[in-house]
């Protein structure tokens, strides 16, 4: 397999092991099974790393020689993440399967729901293809369905149900993904100005879920080192939904700068990691797009300062996102088009590099 192919999996695949790293980590502890996680650390170290077909081989031998059902339902979940790009309805099914059997620990039942979510993050911003997929795939069927009783006919639907889905992951079992995520969506709910009823009561969930993803996150991380990927990833959701209390004045902008910088420094430690480079780019991305939003001009030689190494590898990613943020139809209420609008103002190099990919040059004067 060339590296261009295992960068693509690697990239496809991102989001759905962080919610395996999640249950691994604290299953194997949980159920002391030290053989066995050392093994499963190996195995993930070399998915990490780009070498698919060995950490397919070691989850393979893995799941020969699972000590439980529990054990061999964990190789099959990663077994999963490396088969996505040959049949990714399959793997999603397969998740959404998993996420209804009761007699699976819950936590891995958690893992399973985030797994299934995880691919609109994968495919955020085609908006036509998440509708479609939601309609299809998703919210049909036993408990499913339920999260979509008002409709998937826009983005706001859609964004509604996916909440719904995480708040079931979360009473199954809080993961920090959960948490942050459901905090996000009120958070753009108060950048959208759409809040219903008061402000303050949506400032209280965002803590409040905050507070849980970070005990899930302690965990943990309680006599296990995270692995920084996963460390890297939830603190951008962290951030996303701290710009919700940055607006109702309940935390500063020094909390939610710093909290994006520790995710670029985590994710950017391991500078030949392509999967951690182009994780880092988006946790830059949102990190110019907050000061653009927060005082675009008093920032501008920090916004240009910011997205500069986007020029290179690392944004990558970014711009396969921003291709769909383009359609302005499909964007058009979105804050955070505006933001981008905001942030091509500023940085000349980030304007010319939205254009080249399809923006029209007039929305920039």
């Amino acid at each position: 397999m060339d590296k261009d192919t295992k960068n693509k999996i690697l990239v496809v695949s991102s989001v759905v092991v962080l919610s395996l790293f999640f249950a691994g980590y604290y299953f194997y502890r949980d159920l002391q099974r030290k053989n066995f996680e050392a093994e499963f650390s190996v195995a993930q170290a070399l998915f990490e790393s780009g070498d698919v077909e060995g950490a397919k081989h070691l989850f393979e031998e893995a799941k020969k020689r699972a000590v439980d059902r529990q054990s061999e339902i964990m190789s099959s979940f990663y077994l999963e993440v490396l088969n996505y790009q040959n049949d990714p309805m399959g793997a999603l099914r397969f998740y959404k399967t998993k996420s209804l059997d009761e007699s699976l620990e819950k936590q891995l039942r958690a893992v399973a729901v985030n797994g299934v979510l995880s691919f609109f993050i994968q495919n955020y911003g085609n908006v036509p293809a998440m509708l479609e997929m939601a309609k299809s795939e998703v919210f049909v069927g036993e408990k499913w369905k339920d999260f979509a009783k008002d409709g998937l006919q826009n983005r706001d639907q859609l964004k509604f149900a996916i909440r719904k889905a995480y708040e079931w992951s979360s009473e199954l079992y809080s993961t920090p993904e959960s948490e942050y995520s459901i905090a996000s969506w009120y958070a753009d709910k108060i950048k959208h100005r759409e809040v219903e009823g008061d402000a303050v009561d949506y400032g209280d969930i965002i803590e409040k879920r905050i507070g849980r993803g970070d005990l899930a996150y302690m965990v943990l991380n309680y006599n296990e080192k995270v692995p920084s990927f996963f460390s890297g990833f939830n603190k951008i959701l962290k951030g996303l939904a701290l710009e919700g209390l940055f607006i109702l004045k309940r935390v500063d902008q020094k909390q939610v700068e710093d909290n994006f910088n520790e995710a670029i420094a985590i994710l950017e430690a391991d500078p030949g990691n392509y999967l951690k480079i182009q994780t880092a780019g988006f946790a830059r991305y949102h990190l110019a797009r907050f000061f653009s939003s927060a005082s675009p001009r008093g920032n501008a030689e920090k916004i240009e300062s910011i997205l500069a190494p986007l020029y290179t590898a690392e944004g990558v990613g970014v711009f396969e996102f921003l291709k769909f943020a383009k359609d302005a139809k499909a964007f058009q209420e979105d804050p955070h088009r505006n933001d981008i609008i905001k942030m091509a103002k500023i940085d000349s190099r980030f304007r010319e590099r939205l254009v080249a990919i399809g923006w029209n040059k007039n929305e920039f004067k």
